[in-house]
C-alpha cells in the first residue's frame, strides 16, 4: 500500500507572553498531518497529531508574532527535530491506513496544502 496524499494542517501554537527581552514567543506547534490510500477501490483517509517543542529563539532572528506566517511554522517543523517528527507521523499513518483501509466506516476529512514534496 502506498500512501497516495500526505498533507499538514496548523492546528494551534502555543506561546509565552514574555521570554527574556521578546514578547509574545512561540514555545510549540500543534499540527494534524493527513494521508489517504486504497486498496481495491476501497479508500480510507487518516490522520495523525503531533506537537513540536521549539527551542528557545535568538533574539537576533527572532520573527514577531504578528509577522508569523504558514510557511514560518512550516520551515520550524521542517527542521531537524520536526523531521524526525514528520517520519515518525508517516510511519503511523501508513500502519493506520494499512489496518483500516478495509473498514467499513470511512470518515472524510479536508486536506490542506502539503508541507514536504514528495
Amino acid at each position: 500500500m502506498d500512501i497516495s496524499r500526505e498533507n499538514t494542517i496548523i492546528t494551534s501554537l502555543s506561546r509565552q507572553p514574555v521570554s527574556g527581552s521578546l514578547n509574545d514567543v512561540v514555545t510549540a506547534v500543534h499540527y494534524q498531518i493527513f494521508a489517504s490510500a486504497s486498496i481495491n477501490e476501497t479508500s480510507s483517509l487518516a490522520y495523525v497529531d503531533r506537537h513540536l517543542e521549539l527551542e528557545s529563539p535568538n533574539p537576533d532572528a527572532f520573527t514577531p508574532f504578528d509577522d508569523i506566517t504558514k510557511s514560518v511554522v512550516y520551515s520550524w517543523i521542517q527542521s531537524t527535530q520536526g523531521e524526525v517528527q514528520y517520519n515518525e507521523a508517516i510511519s503511523e499513518l501508513e500502519q493506520i491506513l494499512s489496518s483500516s483501509v478495509l473498514a467499513e466506516n470511512v470518515e472524510t476529512l479536508p486536506v490542506s496544502m502539503s508541507l514536504f514534496e514528495r
